[in-house]
């Protein structure tokens, strides 16, 4: 089938790609995205009105977010629904229960943290929920559920990313051959002091870039038009960093595409974006 695969700049957004929006991929077995958090289910909907044949599957460790997006698409998106699993769990590095869950009233966005007593209680609307999570090892799950490859990952988990990629085991060659392509957030729940992070002791930009390095992967900044190669020494303190009063942080969206079970078209559409935009640069 040919799959065409979207770039998003950010989870909630459709429609914002970069400049080979649509990379036509050949896929043999039939391909799976898994995304988390899926939230209202916005993405859901672009990637099937491109792609009907995909199979998707989705997380969110909110169960009455997981509970009304299943009545959603029975109802108004019926004809998607074969191809569509949604699990109210969210990833981590390990299979844990009786998570605390701190979320923003009035949206789906939350995180695996207890916001009681931190700068995100109070004026930032940050409040402990009144139920739990569990989460599973990304790894695991799809040993478990014989999902041997996948087309493409989306991690946006509010300060979880580096517990996610390890539960990822990408170590190991049948994982990185699982995970060829994914993607996932950057920004300010990566810095050392934020209540989401984990505290100093957790992975920092550096080191997660410095990990996925090491097991082969290579790493692109998304852009609204280009992608830009980078590695971990992009993620050293440096003028192109924010800070928000928790540590220095890089903001965006990090692609990682392993160089050598990705997808050769993909990766060549990626290099050469990356040549073509360091040359714009260069030049002015």
């Amino acid at each position: 089938m040919n799959l065409k695969i979207h770039v998003y700049t950010h989870v909630h957004t459709t429609h914002i790609g970069v400049k080979y929006t649509y990379i036509h991929i050949y896929i043999i077995s039939y391909a799976r995205l898994i995304l988390n958090s899926i939230k209202q289910g916005k993405v859901v909907e672009s990637i099937f009105s491109n792609c009907p044949q995909v199979a998707i599957v989705g997380f969110d460790m909110q169960v009455s977010l997981i509970a009304a997006l299943r009545l959603r698409f029975e109802a108004h998106c019926w004809r998607y629904t074969y191809n569509l699993t949604l699990h109210d769990v969210g990833w981590g590095e390990e299979a844990r229960s009786e998570l605390l869950i701190s979320g923003i009233e009035g949206s789906a966005t939350a995180s695996l943290f207890d916001s009681r007593g931190t700068s995100y209680a109070g004026d930032s609307n940050w409040g402990l929920q009144n139920f739990k999570a569990s989460t599973v090892a990304m790894a695991e799950f799809c040993r478990e559920h014989h999902i041997a490859a996948t087309a493409y990952v989306v991690i946006d988990v509010e300060g979880y990313e580096p517990k996610v990629i390890r539960g990822m085991h990408l170590d190991e060659i049948s994982n990185q051959k699982r995970f060829p392509h994914f993607q996932y957030e950057l920004g300010g729940s990566w810095a050392a002091r934020d209540p989401r992070h984990g505290g100093t002791s957790e992975w920092s930009q550096h080191d997660a870039c410095l990990h996925l390095q090491e097991c082969g992967y290579m790493m692109f900044m998304i852009g609204k038009q280009v992608w830009m190669e980078v590695g971990p020494e992009f993620f050293k303190e440096g003028p192109h960093m924010l800070d928000e009063g928790h540590g220095l942080f890089v903001q965006g969206n990090l692609l990682c595409l392993h160089s050598h079970f990705s997808h050769p078209s993909l990766l060549r559409a990626a290099q050469l974006s990356s040549r073509n935009f360091k040359s714009s640069m260069y030049d002015q």
